[in-house]
């Protein structure tokens, strides 16, 4: 598929862009070739990659989600302009 220097200025215009004149010539060049590519990509079938992206072949090792450093809350309320026990004291703002 081919884009024209016209095709680029209504993109432009839908998308309200002000392009300069002199751009409009490379802008073309560069949509046609992702259309191209994108052609390319559509000749793929879904489900064909047997591999993850890595190129490994193995799932990425993954560490468990635990928390190693909890912070200390006293150091969190010390710092606190008002607190109530183990709480931060706030302004009532509903009546």
């Amino acid at each position: 598929m081919s884009i024209e220097r016209d095709d680029v200025q209504k993109i432009a215009a839908l998308a309200r862009l002000e392009l300069p004149s002199e751009g409009l010539e490379r802008l073309a060049g560069q949509l046609t070739s992702i259309l191209d590519y994108i052609e390319v990509l559509k000749t793929v079938p879904p489900g064909s990659a047997s591999s993850p992206p890595d190129g490994h072949g193995a799932a990425p090792a993954l560490r468990p989600d635990l928390a190693s450093n909890p912070p200390d809350s006293e150091f969190g309320l010390h710092q606190a302009p008002d607190r109530e026990g183990a709480f931060f004291r706030v302004p009532r703002i509903i009546e």
